[in-house]
């Protein structure tokens, strides 16, 4: 009898064990759970915020890198297209030698003496002359053509157009 006793008792402790241990798992899941949101939390509010930076800024600081590393027009492209800064992109663009951007983000910008001055950089003295006349500066604009070598029928009529808004 007494191992019979012995038995159902090695029998009763492997049920009592099997089942302590499901109840053990089935509380352990819920407290995992919360324990991973609240470290989550805790997370999020020291150092993830520390961190946490948007794209604008990762933006502007990637235009700097190439700005200090004298890649101005790769950081110009950057002002330009993603930071929506066409006024320092103007800057760069001169500064990394392309003329031609820097001039038309001036123009752009209402800036025509700068717009001219690229224009004529780049080489292009017809669009410096173009801005001459939409500033009302005929004369200019005439001596620009005259310096491009535009034929003399184009210059006349500058002339007679410059005289007839003359009183």
């Amino acid at each position: 009898m007494i191992e019979e006793t012995g038995i159902n008792m090695s029998a009763h402790a492997e049920q009592l064990k099997t089942g302590l241990s499901t109840l053990f798992l089935l509380l352990l899941i819920p407290v995992a759970i919360a324990l991973f949101f609240i470290i989550r939390f805790i997370y999020k509010n020291t150092i993830g915020e520390m961190m946490k930076t948007t794209l604008l800024e990762d933006y502007k600081k990637e235009a700097e890198g190439f700005e200090k590393s004298g890649k101005y027009v790769s950081a110009a492209n950057i002002y330009e297209s993603k930071l929506k800064d066409p006024k320092k992109a103007a800057g760069l663009y001169e500064k990394g030698g392309d003329y031609r951007k820097a001039a038309g983000l001036y123009d752009l910008l209402g800036e025509s003496s700068k717009a001219k001055e690229m224009y004529e950089k780049d080489g292009n003295i017809e669009n410096s002359a173009q801005v001459s006349m939409r500033e009302g500066n005929y004369e200019d604009a005439a001596k620009l053509y005259d310096k491009a070598g535009k034929n003399s029928t184009q210059r006349s009529l500058w002339k007679e157009r410059e005289e007839g808004l003359q009183p």
